[in-house]
């Protein structure tokens, strides 16, 4: 029977997310609160950076701000 992980054991076991935040507060934030619960995260300021990061890293998810 597996026993269930601590939340610091799971770290860069989940999914993969490219971040696209360009409020450097904001983008910190997230990038803290996504690590906690396991994601390996990617952050971009900008669409085309985020694009060029796409290319290289084909994340799971992509969570961006639109204004």
């Amino acid at each position: 029977m597996q026993q269930p992980q601590a939340r610091g054991d799971m770290a860069g076991h989940g999914p993969t997310i490219l971040l696209v935040e360009d409020n450097a507060a904001m983008q910190t934030l997230m990038r803290s609160l996504l690590a906690e619960v396991g994601s390996v995260v990617h952050a971009c300021d900008s669409g085309e950076a985020a694009l060029a990061c796409y290319e290289r890293v084909r994340p799971d998810w992509v969570l961006m701000d639109i204004k």
